[in-house]
């Protein structure tokens, strides 16, 4: 049996069964539950951010100290001539550039890490055809629930098996479509 998407009545027959099923049982403060796990985690992430900033402040506190510590090169000028002196600049001004190309070459890849972090964690649309599947078990699920606890009840076996037959028939090829058909199976066997 093919469903398609658009017709009405597979419409009618899944707010039928989102109307004839009972709520889930949620556990004792749930809520409360969750929202102090959220409390928690903002706090380990903010604690994070803070040891971080703590951590570079400090590197970067320590390398000016160190740097101004340190005491000044002697002036050699009388005893080296200009170009000596021009090729110890151009020297400095290739080492000071490899330093600024190696530092935007670490910024980059941390902006990639970043951003490969992000799209990993992005929410992604569900395949429609995925989402359906996933609605006809659903739905089969609640026929079944209901029939089971139906069948627990002696005055109510017939409506069990009419439940189950629903669900084997309204959705064939789902695994709660399967269990209606063994529990019809069993029922008939005694």
């Amino acid at each position: 049996m093919d469903l398609d998407p658009t017709d009405d009545r597979l419409a009618d027959l899944l707010t039928r069964a989102d109307r004839a099923a009972d709520a889930p049982a949620l556990a004792a403060d749930l809520p409360g539950r969750v929202s102090r796990r959220a409390r928690r985690r903002a706090v380990a992430r903010r604690c994070g951010v803070t040891a971080a900033a703590i951590v570079v402040a400090s590197t970067v506190s320590w390398a000016v100290t160190a740097r101004h510590q340190q005491p000044a090169p002697e002036i050699l000028a009388t005893t080296k001539g200009s170009s000596d002196l021009t090729a110890e600049v151009a020297r400095l001004r290739d080492e000071a550039e490899l330093h600024r190309l190696t530092a935007e070459a670490i910024v980059r890849l941390r902006a990639d890490r970043r951003e490969r972090q992000l799209a990993a964690k992005a929410p992604t649309r569900p395949d429609p055809l995925d989402a359906l599947a996933w609605q006809r078990e659903r739905a089969a699920l609640i026929l079944v629930d209901r029939a089971d606890r139906m069948s627990r009840d002696a005055g109510a076996k017939p409506l069990a098996v009419a439940a189950y037959r629903r669900a084997a028939e309204l959705f064939p090829g789902t695994y709660w479509a399967d269990v209606a058909a063994e529990r019809l199976h069993e029922t008939h066997r005694y």
